[in-house]
């Protein structure tokens, strides 16, 4: 069987509870039309369009990646009012030996001596991820410093270090074998470096083609939320998804797929 490879993908979103039936129509008005996706023949995203309230090309993005498909420049255009798409933010990714040890952040310059911000990425002889430093050099300077602490393949602490050096959040993350998280928990207000509580949670799970099914969210003095997502697949792709929040507010969201 022959390989299938995604070429574009129109994204809709619209508020209650439609059939799969309305495709067609859906795709025909271009009602609800949220982005479109491009996809290169390796399968890297090179270029997403968002779109305003009137369907216009809106915070479109472009994605460069390098013969290994690691994405190495992210470029963002803003559609502002009555001019033509501008040049807004630039990331270059930086990497070693195919692991990501930098991030360039531009904003207004794209030279190379211009960036604005920086992030400084290093891991551990497991290749985990165990610091990313953040700092900016505009006028309003900030710097946020993340130590992930691992404590097996699927399990690690996040501390969250702001730039007056007090550890500011605790995250505490389990991941599945896809790594995509199945439980994240989080602590905004720390009573000490050994305090390992938590007043917010996430919880979720995936079907067989790691697409999210249920999503229960804990906020402190609130019930859990539970929101419930059904698919229509084809070619292993969703190309219709109903969610529903507490078996109520409804949204439907269609996928046009293109193949090469």
């Amino acid at each position: 069987m022959k390989e299938t490879k995604i070429k574009s993908i129109e994204s809709y979103t619209l508020n209650g509870r439609l059939e799969p039936s309305k495709a067609d129509e859906i795709f025909t008005t271009k009602l609800g039309l949220q982005k479109i996706e491009i996809f290169d023949t390796d399968g890297n995203l090179i270029k997403e369009n968002s779109f305003d309230r009137n369907m216009n090309p809106d915070n479109v993005i472009e994605y460069k990646f390098d013969s290994s498909n690691n994405l190495i420049e992210k470029m963002t255009f803003k559609n502002y009012y009555n001019q033509p798409l501008t040049k807004t933010y630039l990331s270059k990714y930086i990497y070693d030996n195919n692991l990501l040890t930098e991030i360039l952040h531009y904003y207004g310059t794209f030279d190379s001596t211009g960036f604005w911000a920086r992030n400084k990425i290093s891991y551990n002889e497991k290749k985990q991820k165990i610091r990313d430093e953040y700092a900016s050099y505009n006028d309003d300077a900030e710097k946020e410093t993340r130590i992930y602490d691992w404590k097996d393949e699927n399990n690690y602490i996040e501390d969250r270090i702001n730039k007056e050096g007090i550890l500011a959040e605790r995250h505490f993350v389990r991941l599945d074998k896809r790594r995509k998280e199945l439980e994240h928990r989080i602590n905004f207000e720390l009573a000490s470096k050994d305090d390992y509580t938590y007043q917010v949670y996430f919880e979720k799970e995936f079907d067989e083609y790691g697409n999210e099914t249920v999503s229960k969210n804990k906020y402190v003095g609130k019930p859990v939320q539970k929101t419930v997502y059904k698919y229509l697949y084809d070619n292993g792709n969703w190309i219709y998804r109903l969610q529903s929040t507490d078996d109520k507010n409804y949204w439907t969201e269609f996928r046009k797929i293109a193949y090469y």
